[in-house]
């Protein structure tokens, strides 16, 4: 049993954990529907829970979260600039 479980365990640090998404995403997200209502589901399959974003590995994950960022910065530069879910 001992052994069993400490397989699970470093499998588990192996694969990692899925961490949901990045406060900058789930932000982005909801800047992108204000912003232009409709157009945030066809970003959930990527960035929301579950999207491709979070179940893969850290380095994906950090890239998606950069790309929220540069995201929401163009947004509110533009059609999101007087959207609280922007700001």
């Amino acid at each position: 049993m001992k052994m069993i479980l400490s397989l699970i365990v470093s499998l588990s640090a192996l694969v990692g954990c899925n961490p949901g998404p990045s406060p900058d995403c789930v932000k982005y997200l909801k800047c992108t529907e204000a912003a232009a209502p409709g157009t945030a589901a066809l970003l959930k399959s990527t960035y929301d829970t579950g999207g491709t974003c979070w179940t893969s590995n850290t380095a994906v994950a950090d890239a998606c979260t950069s790309a929220c960022k540069t995201a929401i910065t163009a947004l509110v530069g533009g059609s999101g600039k007087d959207k609280a879910e922007c700001k």
